[in-house]
């Protein structure tokens, strides 16, 4: 099903689901760069017009979303005055209406972005990383490095950042998951002058961090992890780099000790960004490769310790589907992704088990008008306040 329905390119989704509710954010380069949303309240058969939610900035990239209940947490990064910060904004009632955007990184002047978002089952703790440049100055090629900020309430206050890694040259691509107090995150670390596979744990909520556990080594870049836990079991996947790229997994129990890295995909094929989330009897995987001509967005679930055969979810007829990403609840699979096959770059939606009829979308109304009435009554407003400002300032003069 296609999503987005604006006339400049919708990049860039993530997906949260709770119960029947779907909820989807995404990036559009309309204005620069903007964040709509949309709800689905019956498990994705039908949503609801998309809206922007995002301030009308230029610049809006990346944007993660969680949900627990009527909670709804969406962050991003956009410019600022002066560089790229992480902005988050709540929704309390589900995505009906939205509370005020707030930045939880500091405006320090450097660029702080790529940010990913994770909230406990009780709802209460928020969790937030991202990629910070402030540190670029300690190593040359430049150094970046993960930083982190926690609501205990529910989004309504944040504590501060706190610095996660602390090693040369860049520290990039994060990804967090929690489960009760424990928090974990994996990234992709230069440290040793290529990219290797890092992962730290948290046992108290944030409040502090285990060692770093190095999860991928070797020659190769290993690139683009990802990490879900359920029950304890902790799954990581990441891309490691050659003459083709293969995607590669890990697991620990709640023992703590990690698996080998077992190989998921061909080495014939050059698979990229995989995507994971586990429930209580297997872990789902989808990622995008280029095997069938254009690249197709793919899938494969892992139960019992056995990963199963790839699943074509995608058939674009030779144009390319990106950025896969994937939400479970009550057993059923939710896929986004965005791709050009009509021209435009698009946000699509597929859920298993299928639909007993695939649902109209020719009632949808272009969200664009909405925005574009928004920007005429920001701008007109904006006017009229200037207007009186300067009528005021003559005033004063005389």
């Amino acid at each position: 099903m296609r999503i987005s329905y604006n006339s400049t390119a919708d990049q860039e989704p993530a997906i949260a689901v709770e119960g029947e509710v779907v909820h989807i954010v995404w990036r559009s380069t309309w204005f620069g760069g903007q964040i709509f949303y949309t709800r689905s309240n019956d498990a994705g058969e039908n949503w609801n017009e998309p809206v922007m939610i995002g301030p009308l900035e230029y610049g809006c990239l990346r944007p993660d979303i969680a949900v627990n209940g009527d909670d709804v947490h969406v962050v991003w990064d956009n410019n600022n005055a002066s560089a790229r910060e992480v902005r988050y904004l709540r929704s309390v009632d589900g995505g009906d209406t939205w509370l005020p955007e707030r930045m939880i990184s500091s405006d320090d002047g450097n660029n702080s972005v790529a940010p990913k978002i994770a909230v406990s089952e009780d709802g209460m703790d928020v969790h937030v990383v991202w990629v910070d440049s402030r540190h670029e100055d300690e190593s040359f090629p430049p150094n970046t490095e993960l930083h982190y900020n926690r609501s205990h309430d529910g989004g309504l206050t944040w504590e501060g950042e706190v610095r996660l890694t602390d090693a040369p040259y860049a520290s990039a691509g994060p990804n967090i998951a929690v489960e009760g107090s424990n928090v974990h995150l994996v990234w992709s670390d230069e440290r040793a002058g290529k990219f290797d596979i890092y992962y730290r744990h948290s046992l108290n909520s944030g409040a502090t961090w285990q060692d770093e556990v190095m999860l991928a080594g070797g020659s190769n870049w290993e690139v683009g992890p990802d990490v879900t836990v359920w029950d304890g079991n902790v799954h990581v996947v990441w891309v490691e780099t050659n003459s083709v790229d293969m995607i590669l997994h890990r697991n620990s129990t709640s023992s703590g000790d990690w698996s080998d890295a077992q190989v998921l995909t061909s080495s014939s094929i050059r698979a990229v960004r995989p995507r994971i989330v586990a429930t209580e009897n297997e872990v789902h995987m989808v990622w995008f490769d280029g095997r069938d001509g254009g690249n197709e967005i793919y899938y494969k679930n892992y139960v019992s310790g056995v990963w199963g055969e790839d699943t074509r979810l995608t058939y674009t007829d030779n144009s390319n589907s990106f950025w896969p990403e994937i939400a479970v609840d009550n057993d059923k699979i939710h896929i986004t992704w965005y791709d050009n096959r009509d021209g435009v770059w698009e946000v699509y939606y597929k859920r298993n088990p299928d639909f007993v009829s695939v649902p109209e979308f020719s009632n949808l109304t272009l969200p664009i008008i909405s925005v574009i009435m928004i920007y005429i009554t920001t701008s007109y407003s904006m006017r009229r306040k200037s207007q009186k400002e300067e009528r005021g300032e003559k005033y004063e003069r005389k």
